[in-house]
């Protein structure tokens, strides 16, 4: 959950879409068109949460201890080379939250949250910015995905561990919110981000490393 919250992209689409819109819009159009930027990302959220669930299932987990299939391996090769690139790529400079992200997706979500004037464009907005750290959050859900497996018949269990994966990706985005509608302006809400990149960067790599040293400890005792 810790790295979930810490993806940025979504924020710093969702500060520039919400700088935008200020300048254009009142400020009751401004809650509408963030409530739909909130859904979108939300949305989108379940649609990869579940279509990784699906993935864990047809690599027949269900029915087998997930530390002793070759999934499992591929997973921690994956999570160790996540904590790599996130300590080392994901940022462009210490000097500012932009990621690296292929640039005609960037230059795509720039563009667009100069035009979001209705809610279907702030719901697109926040679905593309979900879609565009997939490579981040995909392991995730799959682990998740297991886990919510190997619960079996214990479904409110299940259901709370659904639910809060859901729901993680929107906490960043809405403390933003609440930050500014508290008084703090956007130009100090994004300083403190950029204050603290070098926190992000060593707390997420450290939890993607975490998590393949955990699985690797199952695996091999």
């Amino acid at each position: 959950m810790l790295i979930m919250a810490s993806m940025q992209l979504s924020s710093s689409v969702f500060l520039l879409f919400y700088h935008h819109t200020l300048g254009r819009k009142s400020k009751s159009d401004v809650s509408f068109l963030t409530l739909f930027y909130f859904l979108g990302v939300e949305v989108i959220s379940a649609v990869l949460f579940l279509s990784c669930y699906l993935l864990a299932n047809a690599f027949f987990l269900f029915h087998s201890n997930p530390e002793n299939t070759l999934l499992a391996w591929i997973m921690i090769g994956v999570l160790i080379a996540l904590s790599i690139t996130f300590f080392f790529l994901y940022f462009k400079s210490k000097k500012t939250t932009e990621i690296f992200i292929p640039r005609k997706f960037s230059e795509t979500l720039l563009i667009n949250t100069t035009k979001v004037n209705k809610a279907s464009d702030a719901f697109a907005l926040g679905a593309m910015s979900t879609i565009g750290e997939f490579v981040f959050t995909i392991p995730l859900y799959i682990l998740t995905s297991v886990e919510i497996m190997e619960l079996g018949d214990n479904y409110p269990a299940a259901d709370l561990l659904t639910i809060v994966y859901i729901l993680t990706p929107i906490i960043p985005i809405f403390i933003i919110y609440i930050k500014y509608r508290l008084g703090q302006n956007l130009a100090e809400i994004q300083r403190h981000r950029i204050k603290n990149i070098n926190f992000t960067r060593f707390i997420v790599s450290l939890s993607f490393l975490t998590i393949a040293i955990i699985m690797i400890y199952f695996r091999i005792n």
